[in-house]
């Protein structure tokens, strides 16, 4: 009975050490930081191994490779929020347009509107881009929409 208390108490000593490594709060089990101009450990072995760990859906290896526009990368410049916000209420004023057209993503950095999203069709792909093109008064459109997706 004594050895399986014991064992108990090591396991519990054992987690509780590698809690503490996961949240950075035990020095014990983390190495000290490199000099400045050399690469730790870890850093080592993540470039041996060519690139970073990821999870098994990949979402961060195929976030770093994809280069489009994300709602995030909207910018927060008062002309980019006002640009935005008049295509947005262009889309939703056109009754003909579907549910999928009028919840496009719009996404504007630098003056520059990128769409993403899915339409129902072609024609309503390109209705949505003149809506959009005419909404942002000259101003570069890139049109990523999606036919038939979701």
């Amino acid at each position: 009975m004594r050895s399986i208390l014991s064992m108990v108490l090591l396991l519990g000593m054992t987690l509780a050490g590698a809690a503490g490594a996961a949240d950075g709060s035990s020095s014990a089990t983390s190495s000290p930081p490199a000099p400045q101009g050399q690469q730790s450990q870890s850093q080592q072995q993540e470039g041996a191994a060519g690139s970073r760990e990821y999870a098994p859906g990949n979402t961060g290896q195929n976030r770093q490779h994809d280069t489009r526009l994300e709602a995030e990368d909207q910018s927060n410049a008062d002309a980019d929020v006002e640009l935005t916000r008049n295509i947005r209420r262009a889309l939703t004023d056109d009754s003909t347009l579907s549910m999928n057209a009028h919840n496009v993503k719009i996404i504007t950095a630098a003056g520059n509107v990128t769409l993403r999203g899915p339409v129902n069709s072609e024609a309503e792909r390109r209705k949505v881009e003149a809506i959009a093109k005419q909404a942002a008064g000259g101003r570069p459109v890139v049109n990523e929409l999606e036919v038939g997706k979701r």
